[in-house]
């Protein structure tokens, strides 16, 4: 079957004729190889198969590069996935939708919901389905299932006002809700459109709920709507402000499911205190459940574990190599978690490209949480060896993992700028020091005892910011007697019959207290970031853009663009970037409401 356009789209059937035969993922994707040949054309190939159980099932793998497989998925899944590339109008359009269907599976969302870092998307996934209105809400939207674009606004309730050529607004009973922007078949969300002067789709909503002083901002195009929060400030695991959104495809969301569209778009979910808010505070207290677990593993398992493993490599008997050690330990720590949240934002190609899924933090984190009670080898070194080839490709690059070369210090193992990541890479720890140490980091236990790899995405940058403000308290010693713990947690000389914690001469971490762990109490608190944004940021970027505006006013749009992105922010006292990172959101949010201004 193929879609539109010069070398179009194609997919491709295959079957297994034996019963209960599941295909191997080296299989799928070697026939995949065979039939896609380095041609410009994307191609999805379906195998089709019969479980143990007789039930029919599909194993899907596209569209170009070298993609990973997906196994088990149910024939009507893949017949909808193929169905919306091959409606695109040309491959590039296609190759786009179907990546981003797949995406959507992996992510183990229902089918036809993607999450960008708007919502958490655990409280997607069972969350929201436990909700007293999901029936009800559920009953409301099948019957608009079969809707598109005006219409669908219709139909969910909506009444409309033109903002331009491009935009609605939507209000509900009196009350303004959201701007909605309609796309023709052509366009494309994140694209620039000559429609919009220029600038994307997203980029011109945004601007329009800015100014209009409107919370939402809702994008349609065919089957799919998407959600985006104007305000910068809004969403979980955020990124870009025409990055962080919720996306629904009618086409992919079945019936049993369709409660997503008027729970996530009908003027009642979008009012205050609506469906979407609650969504929003059900997400914020996953994630800060999920933060606290996070670090609390890290403060009394991982960094604890990893020390001890580093000093007895090293055999530190002074004060500058137990700070030595400490900083070793540390190196590993946020090489972890950089690949952690770099794999489960998209930025590593993971679920992209089979050969670095081999190594990925993520399979580790699968395989931990599948088989929870599994053993480490005191002799096997498999493990620091895997994430040694990792932390070389994110330094240096690799071609054959599609991953670039980050470079920037925290891979390196310079000798002359970074003699701990020399040190690193001179070094091997073992599967039972490394291991117990990387499943904590990755595993999540939830109150209910559930296991599951920890979802990095729904974590903000403050997050890790705490983390290593927190480390940052703690150092390592060598205990002078055997140590116990006092009730404050504070280590203190064992007495005689006492329950000794740490034997004396043992290497052992606390903070600058005594205690074995630290709070995390140095960052600056988000109500001070805020203050500080408004009263220094805001004023100097108003003035900014000012400036701007008046050259663009007189039809000097060449000054304007020359002027435009002349701003510069600087925090001479940087500690975890908790200033800087909620700057940028906000100087995107107003450099976005202007765009529009610019006539090319």
């Amino acid at each position: 079957m193929f879609g539109h356009g010069d070398n179009a789209f194609e997919v491709a059937l295959a079957h297994i004729a034996v019963d209960g035969e599941r295909p191997r993922s080296e299989d799928v994707r070697g026939l995949w190889k065979k039939r896609q040949a380095n041609r410009p054309s994307p191609v999805l190939l379906v195998v089709i198969y019969r479980d143990r159980d007789g039930r029919p099932c599909a194993a899907v793998v596209g569209t170009s590069g070298d993609p990973s497989p997906t196994i088990g998925l149910s024939v009507g899944q893949v017949a909808r996935i193929a169905r919306a590339g091959l409606g695109e109008p040309d491959r590039h359009a296609a190759a786009r939708t179907i990546d981003r269907l797949l995406a959507g599976l992996r992510d183990q969302l229902t089918p036809g919901l993607v999450n960008s870092g708007l919502f958490a998307s655990h409280e997607l996934r069972t969350g929201v389905p436990e909700r007293p209105d999901w029936e009800s809400a559920r009953d409301a939207a099948r019957p608009l299932l079969g809707f598109r674009g005006m219409p669908l606004i219709q139909a969910l309730g909506y009444d409309t006002s033109s903002r331009g050529s491009g935009a609605l607004l939507l209000a509900h009973q009196g009350n303004n809700r959201a701007i909605a922007v309609l796309l023709d078949a052509t366009e494309v969300f994140d694209r620039p459109s000559a429609r919009f002067g220029a600038i994307s789709p997203v980029a011109h909503g945004l601007a329009l709920a800015g100014r209009e002083g409107l919370p939402w901002l809702v994008v349609l195009r065919d089957t799919q709507l998407r959600l985006y929060p104007a305000r910068p400030d809004v969403g979980v695991g955020r990124k870009g402000q025409a990055e962080t959104y919720t996306e629904l495809d009618l086409t992919l969301l079945s019936d049993d499911e369709a409660a997503y569209l008027t729970l996530l778009f009908a003027p009642d979910a979008l009012a205050p205190g609506g469906a979407v808010d609650q969504i929003l505070a059900s997400s914020q207290n996953f994630a800060a459940d999920l933060g606290r677990r996070l670090r609390e593993r890290i403060y009394d398992d991982v960094v604890p574990s990893l020390a001890l493993a580093v000093a007895a490599r090293m055999h530190p008997s002074s004060e500058e190599e137990l700070t030595d050690a400490y900083r070793r330990t540390l190196l590993i720590l946020f090489r972890l978690l950089f690949l952690a949240y770099a794999e489960d934002r998209g930025l590593l190609p993971y679920g992209r490209n089979p050969r670095y899924d081999r190594h990925a933090i993520k399979t580790l984190a699968r395989e931990f949480a599948d088989e929870p009670n599994q053993e480490f080898d005191a002799y096997a070194t498999s493990l620091w060896d895997d994430m040694q080839v990792v932390w070389s490709a994110v330094d240096e690059g690799n071609r054959g993992w599609d991953v670039p070369a980050y470079d920037g210090g925290l891979f390196s193992s310079d000798p002359d700028t970074r003699p701990s990541g020399v040190a690193l890479a001179d070094m091997r720890l073992t599967d039972a020091e490394f291991g117990p140490a990387l499943r904590a980091l990755l595993v999540d236990v939830d109150e209910d005892g559930t296991q599951g790899p920890v979802d990095f995405r729904s974590l903000t940058v403050r997050e890790f910011g705490t983390i290593y403000e927190g480390l940052l308290e703690s150092s390592l010693s060598i205990a002078p007697a055997d140590l116990t713990r006092d009730k404050g947690g504070t280590y203190v000389p064992a007495a005689p019959g006492s329950e000794v914690i740490v034997p004396a001469g043992r290497v052992y971490i606390h903070d600058r207290s005594g205690a074995r762990k630290s709070t995390g109490s140095y960052f600056t608190k988000q109500f001070a970031v805020a203050h500080l944004l408004d009263a220094a940021l805001e004023p100097a970027l108003d003035a900014h853009l000012a400036r701007v505006k008046e050259l663009l006013d007189a039809g000097d749009d060449a000054s304007a663009s020359e002027a435009f992105f002349d701003f510069r922010v600087a925090d001479l006292a940087m500690g975890s970037g908790h200033f800087l990172v909620a700057a940028i959101d906000r100087i995107e949010a107003k450099f976005t409401a202007l765009l529009p201004g610019f006539r090319s």
